[in-house]
């Protein structure tokens, strides 16, 4: 089977999936991914590319997008072409609508969090569904992350004979020997991802300036990985922070082997990659109690949950935790993480998607 992967940006949790899936469909199947030019490492070690320009969310960009789509459909023949995210799916369903004469390959879409679940007006998300009622026909399957993603679907009015429940999966890591990164006197919190609105890091940075205040959490340090891809992230220096900037999977290995805590303060997800990962080294999780990540978050088990926006319950929690709920809430977090959201489980949910649709 001829796959082609393509995504219209894929820095965070979207490259984790797609590099995934392309490396595991590798094996048996002839797999592409069409990506921007410049984020063609976050795919690394998996080369079979086709890149275009991007500079970023503006026409021209699309436009390269697009473009590239359509020359890479009529050249490849892809059997399957699956698109992630919403930018994807919406240019790419009407450029696979406009080639249906020529080429007619099947059309899965991973929304990857549904545009209508974001923060916004009424009227804002009315109009992000009603686009994506009228793409629907031009869609073979519909691939949502989570039973939050599916029911939102269903409550905005999209038809869901087409959509199926596939959890994003993470490997599950075998215990070694890993340098630590970090100072092992303080208690070491992680954020990893976009330094944007969506991931809450405003939150975060919020509760790490309550937590600076309070004399009895000056063993409370945060290490923070990832910039900001849509727009420059405000990055206050502070003595209880740490920036990494964007780290490649090696480089960001450590950092989650050896954190107490993984932290994400997200304000809306499809269903993030970053839990997942934290759970598969055995690190529990603070998240904000909204979408999906409840899903993945039993409260005092694998991790705790606060509510969305509120930073100073997330800096009571951080401070009010003693370590060795910590620890185990991370033992409890592993042994959930290769019940249900272990890779092979993911790629081979996917798998039976195209292959429920190939041929028809």
């Amino acid at each position: 089977m001829k796959i082609l992967h393509a995504a219209e940006t894929i820095k965070g949790g979207v490259a984790t999936v797609m590099r995934t899936l392309a490396l595991a469909q590798s094996d048996e199947n002839t797999v592409r991914c069409l990506i921007p030019a410049d984020q063609a490492k976050e795919l690394a070690p998996f080369r079979n590319l086709r890149t275009f320009t991007r500079t970023g969310r503006n026409p021209l960009s699309f436009l390269s997008f697009s473009w590239n789509l359509a020359k890479t459909v009529v050249t490849f023949r892809p059997h399957v072409v699956h698109l992630h995210s919403t930018f994807a799916g919406v240019f790419g369903r009407i450029v696979l609508a406009l080639l249906w004469p020529v080429v007619r390959p099947k059309v899965i879409y991973m929304p990857h969090a549904w545009a209508f679940i974001m923060d916004g007006s009424p009227r804002k998300k009315n109009l992000y569904a009603a686009v994506e009622k009228l793409l629907y026909p031009f869609t073979s399957k519909v691939v949502c992350v989570s039973k939050f993603e599916s029911d939102e679907a269903t409550r905005f009015g999209l038809p869901n004979h087409k959509t199926v429940i596939v959890y994003n999966g993470t490997p599950t890591i075998t215990a070694e020997e890993i340098p630590n990164p970090y100072n092992p006197k303080r208690l070491n919190l992680l954020f990893a991802g976009r330094l944007d609105f969506q991931k809450g890091f405003d939150v975060m940075l919020d509760a790490m300036e309550r937590l600076a205040s309070n004399p009895d959490a000056a063993h409370i340090h945060l290490t923070v990985v990832g910039e900001g891809v849509h727009g420059k992230a405000s990055q206050p220096e502070r003595p209880n922070i740490t920036y990494m900037g964007w780290l490649g999977t090696d480089k960001l290995f450590p950092f989650y082997a050896h954190a107490d805590a993984v932290v994400m303060p997200s304000r809306w997800e499809g269903f993030a990659m970053v839990p997942l990962e934290a759970m598969s080294h055995g690190v529990p999780v603070v998240a904000s109690n909204v979408c999906s990540l409840p899903e993945v978050v039993i409260p005092n088990q694998t991790g705790l949950l606060f509510s969305v926006a509120n930073s100073t319950e997330l800096a009571d929690l951080l401070l009010n935790t003693p370590k060795t709920q910590w620890k185990t809430m991370g033992q409890n977090a592993k042994a959930l993480h290769a019940q249900k959201f272990a890779v092979d489980k993911m790629v081979e949910e996917i798998n039976k998607v195209y292959g429920a649709t190939h041929g028809k």
